[in-house]
């Protein structure tokens, strides 16, 4: 009995195994599949989201640009719409490898009234500055497409110190900017 139950176990994984793939309605083997060919991934595109407090900021108009390499260069970005204006600036940068950079930051926002053409000074931030302008890149001053995350406080009219109980403005924003090299 026990070599039976072998036998049978071992010919239903023979049989099991010696099928062919076949077309249900033809009884032929039908023919196999070519390779698959990726799909080509998608063209990176520029793209800015920026909240105010919270509260996403519609984006009419966005400017970018960056200037100079390791040694004292920068880049800025700019986004606005009629209202409301956020400047992420980054300048002195200064980088001797992917590991090792230092710059200068600054978040600005600004606002107007309906008509009034001009944008002013930027709102006052609290002292000490919490502004910060963060890249996930090693070298964002020559990759062709950057990524990263600024934010930055900002004295609403009430009088914000750090920490304390003002009316502050909370600006965050993430970017991903794609420079074409020529």
């Amino acid at each position: 009995m026990r070599n039976f139950t072998w036998l049978l176990i071992l010919s239903f994984l023979v049989f099991s195994c010696s099928k062919q793939n076949q077309d249900p309605g033809s009884g032929t083997p039908s023919a196999p599949a070519g390779p698959r060919t990726p799909a080509a991934p998608a063209a990176p595109t520029t793209a800015v989201t920026i909240t105010v407090n919270g509260a996403p900021m519609a984006i009419d108009s966005l400017t970018f640009s960056r200037y100079g390499g390791g040694e004292g260069g920068g880049m800025t970005i700019t986004a606005l719409n009629a209202g409301q204006k956020v400047t992420a600036e980054v300048y002195h940068f200064y980088q001797h490898s992917g590991f090792d950079m230092m710059y200068t930051m600054e978040v600005s926002y600004f606002t107007r009234g309906e008509g009034q053409t001009g944008w002013g000074d930027s709102y006052k931030r609290p002292i000490p500055r919490d502004d910060e302008v963060r890249f996930n890149n090693f070298t964002p001053l020559s990759d062709s497409v950057v990524t990263g995350s600024f934010s930055g406080t900002f004295d609403g009219g009430g009088g914000i110190e750090k920490g304390g109980a003002g009316q502050g403005i909370s600006i965050q924003g993430n970017f991903g900017l794609v420079f074409i090299k020529r």
